[in-house]
C-alpha cells in the first residue's frame, strides 16, 4: 500500500516492528532516496480491495493518523493517479 515518511518512521520504531531507535529511523527515511508522492500513488491497493473508496474516504485513509499518514498533497496526488478526480 506505500509507505510515508511518517508511517515508514512509525513502524521503524516500533517495537511490533524493527524497533530502531527515533534518531536511527528518521536517518534510514531521510536516506532512503523514496519518492514519497510514488509511495502515495501505491494507494491503488486500496481500490483493488474492493472495499470501495470516494476520493475523499481515500484521502481521508490515506491522511489518518491510523492509516498511512500521507500528507494531505501526496494523498491528493494519490486520489488523481487512480481517477477519483
Amino acid at each position: 500500500m506505500g509507505f510515508s515518511q511518517a508511517s515508514l518512521t512509525k513502524r521503524l520504531t516500533s517495537s511490533a516492528g524493527n524497533g530502531f531507535g527515533p534518531a536511527d529511523a528518521k536517518w534510514a527515511v531521510d536516506h532512503s532516496g523514496a519518492d514519497w508522492t510514488a509511495e502515495a500513488v501505491k494507494a491503488k491497493g486500496y481500490m483493488n480491495s474492493g472495499m470501495g473508496f470516494s476520493r475523499q474516504s481515500l484521502i481521508a485513509q490515506l491522511t489518518s493518523p491510523a492509516g498511512n499518514q500521507f500528507t494531505a498533497a501526496g494523498a491528493g496526488y494519490a486520489a488523481d493517479q487512480v481517477g477519483l478526480k
